[in-house]
């Protein structure tokens, strides 16, 4: 090795000890992986300026466009060179439709349903593809129904509301005049198919059959309109009623109904009711003759009748009539209805048409309570408009209009104690169209502009797409199609009423012209509304309108439906012929002013669960004869203590029990009480907000009389009491009287009857501390069935015994234990729904006086028998006059 060589070695392991690992690493090592990438080469160590080549796979693209390199040191220029998925971007939306994807890359499937009444047509997804592209998109096309045959009805005519016969097409079946429609009138293609499968038909109007008389026959069988009938009697029978009848328009028949008698019985012979029959053909003294009615007909009058000692019937003519007729109200009867609803709703705000706070008028200067008015109690009444395909523009429009009448009664204002109105329209969907809250709907001009727009809505498509329209009322679902009733009540509890408590009454008017085919039964989400707050409900008083025959066909389950919606009370449904009939009827009834004299005209239908010792909840109005008894307590502070319930049985008379009148003194004994140290207090239903509301009334009392057969101390025989007031009653919807028995045998074993009170309401035995336990805070109700007074007597120790004098005391209960009146009930009326004069009305038949413990099993309530002493009631009330 010469010089040179020896040199240049040097220089270079003199670099190699300067710079060890340069050297080394002047090469790039190659990436382990590639994430959805592949290396042109499979080469583990790359040279200094060398790139690093890669592809990647289908459907992906690399992050960095940049080609990596190995650099001077090493090391490559980035490292970002993974491959990510394509991404095809947002798919282009489908009329009609929307999509659901959680990604939107290659190998991503974006899911597509359909609008509601739209159909999807093609692949109801799209793939990503690798070439960043979508697959083809499908279609959403609307729904279309088909009709075999030509579209026609015998004897009457078919309209539709959309010739294409798409989703929410209505077919109208119309029957010429002199023949009925039998079957649904409407059908609404709802997702392809019809809402009602079997067509209707057109069938000419007849009679029902006149049937014959007992002893004689009919002549003819015409029982269309306008044919007649005549009738024959048998020798010896002479007529009495019609010889001939004819069938008249209405499809009843003309004069009276047929009887041929002998003569020979006590009283006169019964005929059987045209679509009824009779039981019984004895007519002799003491004979009982009873009549039902064949399916599609009511019972009117007497169901029973009979033959007394003067040779005449008991009762009143018995009839059946059709179903329709019977559950349809006309326009007279629709007003009175809808004039009791009002006064009811006018109780509770400061708005009203008299726009005052104590509509009832009664001097409250007698009440020992203060009295808030910065109370923020109030009115909010909510409309619920059906707008379906089988309404038409001008029928919705006189339903709007029939709430605007009520509108102006009403009143709404922005005042705290007023009233607020609000309004919901559905079809085949619901909205809220305005709200409580909103500025419109806090002024009387602002509701009916509101109202206003809502029929423009309906009537004119074209003002649905305008700028000032709110676009959740552009959906034309909610002004055609099929009728969605649970939506729109639900709606109601969850954007309307919103919270479950509230100190303002709360009223929702549902009006329909047709049964719920979308979305499921609206029955239970009108529950939820009904119900109070601690049954998880809203407190909402529903009435229920149903307009058209449909709704009262028995063939169908429309108007169980209604009555399931509504609130308990046969005043809560009202079924009318027509719209007109229903905007005619609102006229009346702001013109006409409700009679509340009459007595025992309250609540025509209760709730039989629960019981009065922890039982069911009643509502304000239910009794409006209910009253309680108060002395002042003895805790001082000027309050008021509850020590009976009574009924008014007249403005300035109260019925109760005799042992309500006596106060125990300091030594022990009893004696009976001065008139002024009792106040009775009149329309209270929730005693913890008694003193802030202007229904309840009070006053003192001026005498307390008793029949002077009782003797306290010593048992409770003829345990009856009257109560004259100092100052009468105003009658009103929350104050009437209750009526007094016509009759001896309202009080036989079997039948049932109501209690209401505020008395103890948990079970105790006899002997145990009443006064420990805490009246109820609200008037409770139950059901009591009346025993045989052996049951009543051999339920009850002996020392009790003689008090169970059946003459004059009856017991109730089941005496399976939990359901009793107790403490406090005392003096309140037992109470039945009684046919007097012709109407069936609430009487006192008995009335709370004592019992062995409360609610124990195998033990009943005692009651007073009121029939008794009905002469002595009326006999001192007389007197006083």
């Amino acid at each position: 090795m010469n010089m040179k060589e020896v040199f240049l070695v040097s220089i270079i392991l003199l670099f190699w000890f300067v710079h060890p690992s340069e050297s080394v690493q002047r090469r790039c090592k190659a990436p382990v992986r590639i994430e959805n990438g592949v290396r042109a080469s499979k080469r583990r160590f790359y040279r200094i300026g060398q790139a690093l080549l890669y592809r990647c796979k289908a459907g992906h693209e690399k992050e960095n466009k940049t080609t990596p390199f190995c650099n001077q040191t090493g090391k490559w220029s980035h490292m970002s060179w993974a491959c990510k998925p394509i991404s095809c971007g947002e798919p282009p939306a489908i009329p009609n439709g929307r999509y659901s994807a959680s990604r939107l890359t290659y190998g991503s499937k974006a899911t597509y349903t359909c609008n509601y009444g739209y159909k999807i047509v093609g692949r109801p997804y799209r793939i990503c593809k690798k070439n960043g592209k979508w697959t083809k998109k499908p279609q959403c096309l609307k729904y279309r129904c088909r009709i075999k045959g030509k579209l026609r009805i015998r004897n009457g005519q078919v309209n539709v509301t959309d010739q294409t016969l798409s989703h929410d097409a209505t077919l109208i079946f119309k029957c010429k005049p002199g023949y009925d429609l039998i079957g649904d009138d409407t059908t609404t293609c709802l997702e392809g198919r019809w809402s009602h499968t079997t067509p209707p038909y057109c069938r000419a109007k007849t009679c029902p059959n006149p049937g014959s008389p007992e002893g004689g026959y009919r002549l003819g069988y015409n029982f269309r309109i306008g044919g007649t009938v005549r009738f024959i009697c048998g020798p010896g029978y002479k007529m009495r009623g019609s010889r001939s009848r004819t069938c008249m328009g209405n499809k009843t028949w003309s004069g009276n109904l047929t009887i041929c008698d002998t003569g020979r019985s006590d009283c006169p012979v019964l005929g059987t009711p045209v679509s009824g029959y009779k039981i019984g053909n004895r007519y002799n003294f003491g004979s009982i003759v009873r009549f039902k009615c064949r399916r599609g007909y009511i019972l009117t009058g007497s169901s029973h009748r009979l033959c007394t000692n003067k040779g005449t019937w008991n009762g009143t003519e018995s009839k059946c009539v059709d179903i329709f007729d019977h559950l349809v109200t006309d326009v007279d009867q629709t007003a009175i209805l809808l004039r009791k609803g009002l006064d009811t709703m006018l109780e509770y705000t400061c708005s009203g048409g008299n726009k005052t706070c104590n509509i009832s008028g009664v001097d409250t200067r007698a009440r020992k309570v203060s009295v808030d008015l910065t109370d923020s109690k109030g009115l909010d009444v909510l409309f619920i408009f059906d707008a379906s395909s089988s309404i038409t523009d001008s029928d919705f429009k006189l339903g709007v209009q029939f709430a605007r009448r009520l509108v102006n009664v009403l009143n709404p204002t922005w005042k705290p104690k007023g009233t607020r109105i609000a309004a919901i329209v559905y079809a085949t969907q619901a909205e809220v169209v305005f709200n409580f809250h909103e500025h419109a709907a806090l002024s009387i001009s602002g509701v009916h502009n509101m109202l206003r727009k809502l029929i423009k809505l309906r009537t004119n498509k074209n003002y649905r797409s305008l700028k000032n329209v709110s676009p959740k009322l552009q959906n034309d679902a909610l002004f055609k199609g099929g009728t969605a009733s649970a939506q729109a009540l639900e709606l109601a509890a969850a954007k309307v009423f919103v919270t479950r408590k509230s100190q303002r009454q709360r009223v929702l008017f549902f009006i329909t012209d047709g049964m719920s085919n979308i979305g499921g039964s609206p029955i239970k989400k009108a529950k939820i509304l009904r119900n109070r707050p601690d049954k998880g409900g809203f407190n909402v008083d529903i009435y229920a309108i149903g307009i058209g025959k449909k709704v009262a066909d028995p063939s169908n389950n429309m108007y169980k439906e209604l009555y399931d919606i509504a609130s308990p009370g046969v005043d809560h449904v009202i079924i009318v012929e027509s719209f007109k009939h229903l905007n005619n009827a609102s006229k009346k009834a702001i013109e006409i002013k409700y009679d509340y004299r009459p007595c025992g005209e309250g609540f025509s239908f209760s709730d039989s669960r629960g019981r009065v010792a922890g039982g069911t909840a009643s509502k304000q109005g239910k009794w409006p004869w209910q009253v309680g008894m108060y002395i002042l307590s003895k805790s001082g502070m000027d309050k008021l203590e509850l020590i009976c319930g009574g009924a008014l049985v007249e403005r300035d008379w109260v019925l109760t029990a005799a042992h309500c009148l006596y106060e125990k003194q300091d030594n022990g004994l009893f004696r009976k009480m001065h008139p002024s140290g009792l106040t009775v207090i009149a329309g209270s239903n929730d005693l913890a907000s008694r003193a802030f509301d202007e229904n309840v009334k009070s006053t003192p009392a001026e005498k307390l009389i008793n029949p002077d057969s009782y003797i306290h101390g010593n048992g409770f025989k003829n345990d009856i009491a009257l109560i004259k007031l100092k100052e009468p009653f105003e009658l009103g919807p929350f104050i009437r009287k209750i009526c007094l028995p016509g009759k001896k045998n309202v009080d036989m074993p079997g039948k049932t009857g109501y209690v209401a009170g505020w008395g103890k309401t948990k079970i105790y035995k006899n002997g145990g501390e009443a006064k420990s336990l805490e009246n109820s805070k609200v008037l409770m109700e139950s059901r009591f069935e009346i025993q045989p007074p052996q049951i009543c007597i051999n339920s009850t120790s002996k020392r009790h015994r003689g008090d169970v004098d059946p003459k004059v005391v009856f017991c109730a209960g089941d005496g399976q234990g939990g359901n009793d009146t107790c403490s406090g009930d005392s003096g309140g009326s037992f109470m039945r729904l009684v046919e007097q004069e012709g109407k069936w009305k609430w009487v006192s038949v008995g009335l709370v006086s004592w019992g062995e413990g409360c609610g124990m099993k195998n033990k009943y309530g005692m009651y007073t028998k009121v029939w008794p002493f009905v002469d002595w009631i009326k006999k001192t009330i007389r007197d006083y006059k």
